[in-house]
């Protein structure tokens, strides 16, 4: 058999690469490209979510997946979604999910109060506090399975901080499974909200009234401190810079005829309430300080659980591409501190440090938080302007008005020139 010269073998396919070359979709200059990456809307991607009926479970990792993987896939369940392990032959309503489970850790800390380390074993251990921190989060990416585009690619994060003082206290606290299992059932339920498309849906404004005390608010009804619900109902209706007063009024005025208890109460709320308006207002670290102030009075699950709720949106606003700027507040006078009662309850509470929530011991690596100062992250000043992101999107927190400048002191009346009887003016000599 005869070999063909390469001279003819070329010519042979010259036609055959100009064929090529006009069919498109077999195009070698064009099929090893990369083909532009679509992106959709906002309401598009909603869309698609919307028409998902079967979610094929494409890649779980990551530590304790038991837990998550029961609750979250349970709830998918019930939401109507059929969850799959095989690739079924149709894609049409096909959802792809990919999740990696990157925290879920529980660590208590023990500490004492400064004036505690010098007391007797016996009696130091009457003054002990643990410190609870809880961090559960997940990485999880759906994609649309007819197109492959992505339709959530997002960390799902539940931190969660707590003290536990005396003995009491830490003997009832909550058992470590239970309370994962709970972040867990929070942590699904922001998922099944961004399933929803309303993750971003504005709330009614949750404010405590506090408590009254008397013979009506013992015997009777207990409507709350009147103080607070004027407070609220102002901050219900729009008017921040009103009900932001009213509640410094409540944390600046001294005890007078109500008990201890009930003072120490609605200094709690009138703090939580403030994170709440300020958390409304975008400003979240501001609000983590309010909160963080309220559970250092009195230890409930809600505040300690908005403390950690606001502080992981504050670190979240600096990792997003548009970054929002910080809340503009005009300049004030410093507020003095409040003055103490002459009960030693509350100025034992206010003394000891170590009840308010540490951001440092449930994020001991985060950058952010190892170059903020310690009055930043704590007290009741606002923080610097340094510690925003800047270009703010969202919702611009009202200013605090300012302090009225002193009336200027009153001038002098001139005095009138002597004048001589008869009307007649006085005239000096030269």
């Amino acid at each position: 058999m005869k070999r063909l010269p390469l001279q003819s073998v070329s010519i042979l396919f010259i036609p055959l690469l100009l064929w090529l070359s006009a069919c498109e979709s077999l195009n070698p200059l064009t099929f090893w490209q990369a083909q532009p990456v679509k992106k959709l809307t906002e309401s598009q991607i909603q869309e698609k979510i919307a028409e998902i009926k079967t979610i094929y479970i494409q890649s779980l990792t990551g530590n304790n997946q038991k837990e998550i993987k029961k609750m979250l896939f349970g709830q998918l369940s019930k939401q109507g979604y059929h969850l799959v392990d095989i690739l079924p032959d149709s894609t049409e309503g096909l959802g792809v999910l990919r999740m990696k489970v990157e925290d879920f850790t529980l660590w208590e800390n023990e500490e004492y109060p400064k004036e505690a380390l010098s007391l007797p074993e016996a009696e130091k251990i009457k003054q002990r506090i643990i410190r609870r921190n809880i961090l559960v989060g997940l990485r999880l990416d759906l994609f649309d399975g007819e197109t492959g585009l992505p339709l959530i690619r997002d960390k799902f994060s539940q931190p969660f901080q707590q003290i536990y003082v005396g003995l009491r206290q830490i003997e009832a606290r909550p058992k470590k499974n239970k309370e994962l299992l709970r972040l867990t059932q929070i942590l699904t339920h922001k998922i099944l909200s961004r399933f929803a498309g309303n993750g971003e849906e504005e709330k009614k404004l949750e404010l405590e009234r506090g408590e009254g005390y008397g013979w009506l608010a013992e015997e009777v009804h207990d409507t709350g401190d009147y103080r607070l619900l004027k407070g609220n109902a102002l901050a219900q209706n729009g008017e921040y810079e009103k009900a932001i007063m009213l509640y410094r009024i409540v944390l600046f005025s001294p005890r007078e005829k109500e008990p201890e208890e009930v003072y120490i109460k609605n200094r709690g709320a009138a703090f939580f309430n403030l994170g709440q308006v300020y958390h409304h207002l975008g400003d979240y670290l501001y609000a983590a300080k309010m909160y963080s102030q309220a559970n250092r009075l009195q230890q409930k699950l809600t505040y300690a659980q908005s403390w950690g709720d606001n502080m992981h949106a504050w670190l979240e606003s600096h990792k997003q591409k548009s970054k929002p700027k910080a809340p503009q507040r005009a300049k004030k006078k410093k507020l003095p501190p409040p003055p103490p009662p002459p009960e030693s309850k509350l100025v034992k509470i206010q003394k000891n440090e170590a009840l308010l929530l540490d951001p440092t011991k449930l994020w001991p690596l985060e950058p952010l938080i190892k170059r903020a100062e310690k009055s930043d992250l704590n007290g009741i000043d606002p923080p610097k302007a340094s510690l925003y992101p800047q270009n703010q999107g969202a919702k611009k927190a009202t200013p605090q008005p300012q302090a009225e400048p002193p009336p200027p002191p009153p001038q002098p009346e001139p005095k009138p020139k002597p004048k001589l009887g008869g009307g007649m003016q006085l005239i000096q000599p030269n």
